[in-house]
């Protein structure tokens, strides 16, 4: 199961990247894929976080995987987000991430024993 998951998303990934790559660069704002996982280590994949990427402003909610996905350009950003986490309430991230022009970028936040 794990390795299926893995080529499937090898897989868009690499059919994503090739669009971005096709016709005119200059046309197109988006150099890199990035995937923002949230997970929690005890239950899995926490659905439903929302991540903010800056400076773009842009934001996407974690889907039913615990993954949300952006199409960035090249460069630095800042991922932002506020996981739930039973004890202190919330996990605040802001995390630093470089994309490079055609990679996709992976990063997981951990989240721990998911509020309700």
């Amino acid at each position: 199961m794990r390795t299926r998951q893995v080529f499937l998303r090898a897989l868009v990934s690499a059919i994503l990247l090739s669009f971005l790559q096709c016709g005119d660069d200059s046309t197109s704002p988006f150099d890199g894929i990035l995937y923002v996982y949230v997970m929690d280590y005890q239950i899995g994949p926490v659905a439903d976080q929302m991540i903010t990427i800056s400076p773009e402003g842009v934001t996407a909610q974690t889907n039913k995987d615990g993954v949300a996905v952006f199409l960035l350009s090249a460069g630095d950003h800042f991922v932002y987000a506020h996981v739930c986490c039973y004890g202190p309430g919330l996990i605040e991230y802001h995390v630093p991430v470089t994309l490079q022009a055609g990679d996709a970028t992976n990063l997981t936040l951990r989240a721990c024993l998911t509020c309700e």
